[in-house]
């Protein structure tokens, strides 16, 4: 069956059409936040860890009903359940970490970052004990518009090569 010029010329048109009307919906996307938000987010995170310690750190990032998916443990369900494993931590420890890279949905209110993580603590005649670790964290757009952690998981593993 051959197609008459009319015809093609409908089709070609509704294909531009889409190509055209998809286009369009990807200019308005300089409004969505991109990947870097969630970095800079991220890294403001383990900022506030250094100076005020995990457990105030992870109480002001967590959504109220964030998960935390650490390795060999149960899962911890809720913010107030995941801080509460953090009242355990020796003085003058520290969990700091660098993300990596991350990404961002296209709807721009849900997005991951993963990086590389370092705990220490003083042992008990005093010496630092240092581990290293890799987690991943999906980030959350809140009502209110605050990004907040509702999904957090780490492991450890052997020091980055440098």
């Amino acid at each position: 069956m051959k197609f008459s010029h009319s015809v093609m010329f409908v089709l070609l048109a509704a294909v531009g059409s889409f190509f055209l009307g998809v286009n369009y919906l990807r200019a308005g996307d300089e409004d969505l936040p991109s990947v870097d938000v969630l970095l800079a987010l991220d890294a403001e995170f383990s900022d506030y860890s250094k100076a005020n310690g995990a457990y105030a750190a992870f109480a002001a990032y967590l959504a109220d009903d964030a998960v935390a998916l650490n390795g060999g443990q149960q899962p911890l369900i809720g913010r107030e359940n995941i801080i509460a494993t953090m009242t355990g931590y020796p003085d003058g420890s520290e969990l700091v970490w660098t993300p990596m890279t991350g990404d961002i949905s296209n709807s721009g209110d849900l997005g991951y970052t993963w990086g590389r993580y370092i705990y220490s603590a003083p042992d008990e005649d005093g010496t630092r004990q240092i581990s290293h670790g890799k987690y991943m964290t999906v980030w959350k757009l809140q009502a209110d518009g605050i990004w907040k952690v509702v999904l957090d998981g780490g492991n450890p593993n052997p020091p980055p090569d440098e």
